[in-house]
């Protein structure tokens, strides 16, 4: 399994543990299809430089295929039993700016698999496991972290993928964005791998920074329906092109970007352990609550409504 680790700043996202299984028994991160998307990655701007690759691995032999149909992108691959096969993904699916995309990347394979996907240039780098269709919800919460970076053009960011035609999806941005007011409804229509990308507006910063920007964190994203078809599931991914978590305060720090498919809103749990790192004396928790009567507590203490907008240490 790979782990992915920044080199310098960690973020633990109390919603979810994903080892073997994504959030239920029944329910496993293997899976023979899957949809994803080229996030945000502040390099887009500048020298066009970031990479992504996806990583697929399984407990036996199989094949597959990742396809593009919006740039007509098709690759085969081949996995041998416990082993790790690289696709890179090619820049022409990556998502700039806010708005509709024809870039939804889907990975289909004969038996089940593990994706893993990454974004990178050089030190600037972010991974996610990748969910398989069957794992997907029609209900999501985006989770961020306090905009701010030492390079400009830094956005906090969420997109939303269709797994199925005729999707409607209404969106609550949580904070201004780069085309929407902040709490203002809006809805979305999307065909079977169409991706939209929301970035929230940058608040202060030049080239060299540090740059200030919206934090999404809260925004709601959930499929809804107006004929008689039921809801459709989607996938939602949550990040930042380039973030400085717990590495300086004004952004002068190292910063990584931050690229992570969110979890259903169905499947988060009551209970969370999480394990301190031993290089440093404190960590970083955000905590997110989707029902505001909700009673938290850390090691028994009960946290007051003020600190869920902020972090723990």
């Amino acid at each position: 399994m790979l782990r992915y680790l920044s080199k310098f700043c960690l973020l633990l996202l109390i919603l979810f543990t994903a080892i073997n299984t994504v959030f239920a028994q029944s329910t496993s991160n293997k899976g023979r299809d899957f949809w994803l998307g080229y996030g945000n990655h502040v390099r887009g701007y500048t020298t066009n430089s970031q990479k992504m690759a996806v990583y697929i691995t399984s407990d036996e032999s199989t094949s597959g295929k990742v396809e593009i149909p919006g740039i007509s992108y098709s690759a085969t691959f081949s996995v041998t039993a416990n082993s790790i096969t690289v696709v890179n993904i090619p820049q022409s699916a990556y998502l700039s700016w806010e708005g509709l995309y024809n870039l939804g990347i889907h990975i289909t394979s004969a038996r089940p698999v593990v994706v893993y996907a990454h974004i990178y240039d050089q030190n600037v780098s972010g991974a996610t496991l990748v969910l398989p269709t069957a794992a997907l919800g029609k209900d999501y919460y985006s989770i961020n972290f306090t905009q701010i970076s030492n390079q400009d053009n830094s956005f906090s960011y969420f997109f939303v993928i269709a797994v199925e035609d005729s999707t409607q999806v209404e969106i609550i941005p949580s904070g201004e964005t780069q085309t929407h007011p902040a709490s203002i409804p809006f809805i979305v229509n999307l065909k079977k791998g169409q991706v939209y990308q929301v970035l929230g507006v940058k608040r202060s910063g030049s080239f060299f920074g540090p740059s200030t920007g919206v934090d999404l964190t809260g925004s709601t994203i959930r499929s809804i329906t107006t004929t008689n078809e039921p809801c459709k599931p989607i996938a939602v991914v949550s990040g930042s092109g380039k973030i400085a978590i717990g590495c300086g305060e004004d952004g002068s720090g190292s910063s990584d970007n931050l690229y992570q498919q969110v979890y259903p809103t169905s499947s988060w749990g009551r209970k969370f352990i999480t394990v301190p790192l031993k290089s440093r004396n404190y960590d970083i928790i955000r905590v997110l609550k989707s029902d505001p009567s909700a009673v938290v507590r850390i090691n028994g203490r009960i946290l007051n409504s003020n600190e869920f907008s902020g972090n723990f240490y």
